[in-house]
This record gives structure tokens, C-alpha cells and sequence, in this order.
């Protein structure tokens, strides 16, 4: 700090916490003097583990409180979740001695807490059918997130729940949600990413269409994680087509299937089943439906040429000779977008799939449906920016690409169904501090 902590300062802080007397409890104040002086922070904990969680509490709230001009106060008691989660990893059991040993083996502890390195990253493999459009198996990955929490702990916080299934939007990979997905972790989850585009496989040369993405990759990939977590009943997070196509996938396949994919079994692939009715809560991001109203991109996508022509459609054919495209390649063929920094993705798509959506933003009276078996509960959570998706774009009430209206229809179509509405564009809503806390309660 830039000026000489009080004693009173000091005893205040130390006054909020006289009543919790576990090593790991602690107070945080973050006093925004609203001045040309730098914001003043306190912490003062009960025991190293007290130290920390203080810290790691400062940095999970550092967006909401260093842009509020209003003071706050934080206070870990003896039943707070963080605060125990920091003493399940920084205890006797775990360090020994070095618990009490200002050592490398206590540092390293402190850094793993404070970094998330705690949280243990595993990619596990599934294979499609060779019954896909293009005849062939396609491998894809999964990758678990989760932390190794002592049984103790687990117990305390009911955390041997359903995975939770998280899939990115098209141009895509499988690390879409992996900032959110080490959230979710830290709050208890067992976060499984999972890739429907944008991998190895799947875009090296690889023409996969819609229909596969909705009859062989998912499914495989929503069998794997039941196989590899040994769970039957999931919980799903899909933003744009990860949300569309699992909506779609899971309206057409929630009896289950058998011998639907393979699994890696010690170098062997294995057949393995969809087991039915996977998903126990959905949750879907901006996800796209009939893309009949207008916004900002199917405004560009239904432009014509002198000859009445559909710009976007020449565009598609004008790149026949690609079975996998990048972003970029898309709209420089549309003369439009190409220069934001947004699109320069290092991910490709089938061009197949660019053309499936190209087809729907330019149709203007395409129709949806989804089985209401497709999970037992949905939220879905529309972008209303204010603001132009961006400067040269208009965003029509929605959020840029999907239109408000899309959102209510998913809404209206199922039942037990929940809609929120921020004021975000396509891409940002992801960042959304409120959509996640909803995700995370909703999860509990």
C-alpha cells in the first residue's frame, strides 16, 4: 500500500473475524477512496491458509470490485466454501512439516491454491461410426477438468455430482470454455470440454455436415464422458452451434443408442452406448434456431448482387475448392468483416457446416423443434446489446448473430425452461459475470 496501515485499521479487521478462529478464516476490505489516491486493500488472516484465501477471494472478485467506485467487505468464516477448499490442499496431511517450513515444498503448494494448478487436465479420446456423410471415423477429444479434493471435502460439499458437459460455438475449439470451465472446478464441478469442431481430426481435411454433428460426434462424445466418468446422467453448457446441435442431437437421441462410438481402452477402441436420457440440465448461450429475424450478420448474409444473387452464396461456392475453411476465408469472400480482429481465428469448420448456417441466416422462413425429453430443465440465456455487434454492423435487438427471437422460441418450446436476457453481444455474453453465477447456482 502506498500509505501506513492504522493499528485501529488493524483491530477493525481483526474485530470482524475474533469469531472465527479456524486457521483458514479471514477479512478482506478493498476501500475505492474515489480520489486520485490508489484504492487501499486489507487482508488479514487467521494462519497462512487465512493469508491465502483472502488473496485467492481478492482475485476471483477483482473484476466486480476495481471498477465499482463503492467499498466492500469480504468475510471467510468457518463455513466458507473457498476457505476450506484452501485448507484441504494446505494442511498437515497433505505437507507434513513443511506445513510450518517457509520452504519450496510450502511455496509451491501456495502457488498451485493461487494459480489453479491444483486442477488436473486430462484428454481422453472418443471415435465416431464410419456411418458419417463422408464414410469415415473421426476421432475426437474430451478433456477433464477437475481437483483433486480429499474424500473429506467432497462429503462436506455433496461434489460427486453429474459431470458437466461444455461445448464452444463454430471456429471454435475445445478450449472455448476453459477459462468458465476452471470456475465451475474451483466451485465443485466435474467439468468435461468437449470438442465438436475446431480439432485435429475434425479439421484436417475432414467434410463433415450438420446431420453428422448431430447423429455421430455428439453422441459419441456425450457416451464418452458417461464411459470415461463412469456417470450416466450429464449437465450440459453449449453456446451457439454447441448449443444447437446438442439440442437438436439430444431431441433425436435421448432414448439412447447403442454401440453409438468408441472409447480407448489400453490402446484398444471399444464400443460403448448412449445411455438414455444423459442430460439432467441444459444450459444454452446465445443459441440459434431459425435465424428468420434479422441481425447484423444475416444482414450481410442476404445482400444480392446486380444479378440477385445471394452474395454469401457465391462467397460459399467461390470457396468449393476448401473442405475446411478458416473464419477469415468466409467474410474476405463477403468483402465484409474480414478486417476484425474477431474473425481471425486460428480454427477451421467444415465448409459444409459454414454453408448449413449461411443457409439458415438467409432463409427467412425456416421452422425448429426440440423434444422436450431433450434434457429436465433449460436455461437459456439471450444477448440484447445495446451497441452495434460492431461499428458498421447493426444488431436488430438481438445479440448480433442470433436474434432475440430465437431465444424465445427455445423457451416457449420447452417446458421446466428458464430465459435471462444480457445486454451482450454474441461473443461477450461468454464473459458475463451474471450468466455465470446463474450457470453456477443452477449447477449446486
Amino acid at each position: 500500500m502506498n500509505r501506513e496501515i492504522t493499528n485501529i485499521e488493524i483491530n477493525k479487521l481483526k474485530y470482524t473475524i475474533k469469531n472465527f478462529g479456524n486457521d483458514y478464516t479471514s477479512s478482506i476490505q478493498f476501500e475505492n477512496k474515489n480520489s486520485p489516491n490508489p484504492t487501499d486493500i486489507f487482508i488479514i488472516g487467521n494462519g497462512i491458509q487465512g493469508d491465502i484465501a483472502g488473496i485467492k477471494r481478492l482475485i476471483n472478485k477483482k473484476n466486480d470490485w476495481v471498477y465499482s467506485s463503492r467499498d466492500h467487505t469480504d468475510i471467510i468464516d468457518n463455513y466458507d466454501k473457498l476457505g476450506l477448499s484452501v485448507m484441504d490442499f494446505i494442511n498437515y496431511d497433505r505437507l507434513g512439516e513443511n506445513l510450518y517450513n517457509n520452504n519450496e515444498v510450502l511455496a509451491n503448494a501456495v502457488y498451485d491454491v493461487l494459480y489453479d494448478n491444483n486442477i488436473e487436465t486430462k484428454f481422453k479420446t472418443v471415435k465416431t461410426l464410419n456411418l458419417t456423410s463422408y464414410g469415415k471415423h473421426t476421432q475426437l477429444r474430451t478433456k477433464n477438468l477437475n481437483i483433486d479434493y480429499s474424500e473429506g471435502f467432497n462429503d462436506a460439499f455433496n461434489l460427486n455430482k453429474s459431470p458437466v458437459v461444455m461445448a464452444g460455438g463454430i471456429y471454435s475449439n475445445i478450449d472455448a470454455f476453459d477459462e468458465f470451465g476452471r470456475e465451475l472446478v474451483q466451485n465443485g464441478q466435474d467439468v468435461w470440454l468437449i470438442e465438436i469442431t475446431g480439432g485435429p481430426d475434425s479439421e484436417d481435411n475432414t467434410s463433415y455436415t450438420y446431420q453428422d454433428l448431430e447423429n455421430y460426434f455428439i453422441p459419441s462424445l456425450l457416451a464418452g464422458v458417461q464411459y470415461y466418468s463412469g456417470k450416466d446422467k450429464l449437465n450440459y453448457v453449449g453456446h451457439s452451434n454447441g448449443c444447437r446441435s446438442a439440442l437438436t442431437s439430444l431431441s433425436k437421441h435421448y432414448r439412447g443408442v447403442d454401440n453409438v462410438g468408441y472409447v480407448l481402452e489400453y490402446g484398444e477402441w471399444v464400443l460403448m452406448d448412449l445411455v438414455a436420457n444423459p442430460v439432467d440440465k441444459f444450459f444454452g448461450i446465445a443459441c440459434p434456431t431459425t435465424l428468420n429475424d434479422l441481425s447484423g450478420t444475416s444482414e450481410v448474409q442476404r445482400e444480392k448482387d446486380d444479378l440477385g444473387e445471394y452474395e454469401s452464396v457465391t462467397a460459399i461456392n467461390n470457396l468449393r475448392n476448401n473442405t475446411n475453411i478458416f473464419r477469415y476465408q468466409f467474410a474476405s469472400e463477403l468483402n465484409k468483416l474480414a478486417n476484425v480482429e474477431f474473425f481471425l481465428t486460428n480454427y477451421k469448420i467444415s465448409l459444409n457446416l459454414q454453408e448449413f448456417y449461411n443457409d439458415l441466416s438467409i432463409d427467412e422462413s425456416s421452422s425448429f423443434s426440440g423434444n422436450q425429453n431433450a434434457a429436465n430443465e433449460f436455461n437459456f440465456f439471450a444477448g440484447t446489446g445495446k451497441y452495434p455487434w460492431y461499428y458498421f454492423l447493426n444488431h436488430y435487438g438481438g445479440d448480433g448473430t442470433v436474434p432475440l427471437q430465437d431465444i424465445n422460441l427455445l423457451n416457449n418450446n420447452f417446458q421446466n425452461s428458464q430465459m435471462y436476457e444480457f445486454d451482450e453481444n454474441h461473443g461477450d455474453i461468454l464473459n458475463n459475470n451474471n450468466m455465470k453465477n446463474l450457470i453456477i447456482g443452477g449447477l449446486n
